[in-house]
């Protein structure tokens, strides 16, 4: 990934900025074929292929814990407006955390536990992309088992969460 004072400000190149984000954006150093970005923010972006949404995470040391939780508030009305608002063209989600935040915070865990049980109530799939943090582990376990036990589920591998949102095994 490029050091941040190459990163662009919010909305380059027609992708949509969300309101209120400041500063400069995450953009995901890993084009996938075909996919289009739908919204990204300080710490994250999110790409859509094929009805699929994947949103990636980055830990970006200059973020403060409250600027985090704003980005998780950010990330879940993407979120919502991409995928759990009816009609959606999307069905699942990958959230790719491996170099994310190693944990989270309060706020930050209200705000999943909406996305999650959303998610959960409309019978779309969350496919957790986990890396090698246990707390990480121990926390996204935590929100699938008490928020979505039926519609998510926790990976370590890139193709199994990337098939189990596609296919639902």
């Amino acid at each position: 990934m490029p050091p941040p004072e190459q990163l662009g400000p919010c909305g380059p190149s027609g992708r949509r900025a969300l309101p209120g984000v400041r500063g400069r954006a995450f953009r995901y150093d890993k084009a996938v074929p075909n996919s289009v970005s739908v919204a990204q923010g300080e710490i994250f972006e999110i790409t859509e292929v094929d009805g699929m949404l994947t949103c990636t995470v980055v830990n970006r040391p200059e973020v403060t814990p409250e600027q985090g939780a704003r980005c998780a508030v950010d990330m879940h009305d993407a979120i919502d407006r991409e995928l759990l608002r009816s009609p959606s063209k999307a069905q699942s989600l990958v959230f790719d955390v491996r170099r994310g935040p190693p944990a989270f915070g309060p706020k930050t865990r209200a705000s999943l536990e909406k996305m999650f049980i959303k998610a959960e109530a409309q019978n779309r799939r969350l496919a957790i992309l986990v890396g090698s943090s246990p707390t990480q582990m121990l926390q996204f376990g935590s929100l699938h088992r008490e928020c979505a036990p039926t519609w998510s589920r926790v990976f370590s591998e890139a193709e199994a969460a990337t098939q189990w949102a596609k296919l639902g095994y």
